[in-house]
């Protein structure tokens, strides 16, 4: 604001609420003052942003600027984040739930690549997409009809096999001399292993959680007395795939 009789201040106006608006008046003294105000802009897409500062001097004579204007933009979406499936998880089948904000309030449609290539697109969470047995990975990105969000990726593995448990010794019919007993077993399977359970005489002895796939497994039970026994192992991958042993 320039004036040769000096400023007393000056006022911000917009329409940053869609309709013409005036800041707090504020103080300024001086022939040449600069005059600045920051505001958030809140008006959206297509919307047309205008301002303008006006001043007054010491002598209550008003001048204001002409009207300067800008165009809002798009706003890209924000990149999506994918709930589930989880990153290096195992599933027996596939559902996909996302979600992601948009600046702008936009519908989003969702595109999913599945081992980067198009699977399919959606507004909502996507159930029970058959794809098969396998390691994938999965591309998420939302589009709001103009732009396109960054992408997010995972990998998954989609594992329908039960675990294949092999039992090692004692073999059957065999005999113990002392009444210590170490039951030993292998289990193979493609995602880990979430436990492994011990059936002796057909209930559930002894429960381990931290089971190494293809490698010698066992179970030890203690003063056994002279008697016959069964036995048997169970496990579960992290599918949720189960299995027994005959």
């Amino acid at each position: 604001c320039n004036d040769n009789i000096g400023n007393s201040g000056f006022i911000f106006s917009h329409n940053n609420s869609r309709v013409w608006a005036n800041e707090s008046y504020v103080t300024a003294s001086g022939t040449n003052i600069e005059a600045n105000f920051t505001l958030q802009v809140t008006l959206r897409q297509n919307d047309t942003f205008g301002w303008r500062f006006i001043c007054n001097d010491t002598s209550s004579n008003v001048g204001h600027m002409g009207i300067i204007t800008f165009n809002i933009n798009n706003t890209a979406p924000d990149k999506p984040t994918i709930h589930y499936p989880e990153n290096n998880a195992s599933y027996q089948s596939l559902n996909i739930n996302f979600s992601a904000s948009d600046a702008d309030s936009d519908t989003l449609n969702y595109t999913v690549f599945i081992n980067n290539t198009f699977n399919i697109s959606s507004q909502q969470n996507i159930s029970n997409l058959d794809i098969g047995e396998g390691v994938y990975n999965l591309t998420l990105s939302a589009y709001d009809g103009i732009d396109y969000s960054e992408n997010s990726s995972i990998v998954f593995r989609i594992d329908t096999l039960a675990p294949e448990i092999t039992l090692i010794t004692p073999i059957n019919r065999s005999g113990d001399n002392d009444g210590n007993v170490t039951f030993e077993y292998t289990v193979n399977d493609l995602s880990s292993i979430n436990n492994c359970s011990l059936i002796f005489n057909n209930l559930i002895n002894i429960t381990n959680s931290t089971v190494t796939r293809n490698i010698n497994q066992n179970f030890t039970l203690y003063n056994l007395s002279a008697e016959s026994f069964t036995w048997s192992v169970n496990c579960t991958d992290s599918a949720g795939n189960y299995n027994i042993t005959e």
